[in-house]
C-alpha cells in the first residue's frame, strides 16, 4: 500500500475513533453494504463474461 493511501486511511480512522457508538454502527453498516454491492456487481460482470 502506498504511503498516500495509508495516510488517508489513518486520517479517516482517527476521525472514526472520535465518533460515538451509534455513528460507528451506522457507518460500519453502510461500508458493509457498499462492499456487498460491489461484490455482487463483480459477480454479475463475471457471469456476463461466461458463455451460457
Amino acid at each position: 500500500m502506498n504511503s498516500k493511501k495509508r495516510e488517508r486511511i489513518e486520517s479517516i480512522a482517527k476521525k472514526f475513533i472520535l465518533l460515538n457508538e451509534e455513528d460507528k454502527m451506522f457507518i460500519d453498516g453502510y461500508i458493509t453494504a457498499k462492499i456487498t454491492e460491489e461484490k455482487k456487481k463483480e459477480e454479475r460482470q463475471q457471469e456476463d463474461k461466461q458463455p451460457a
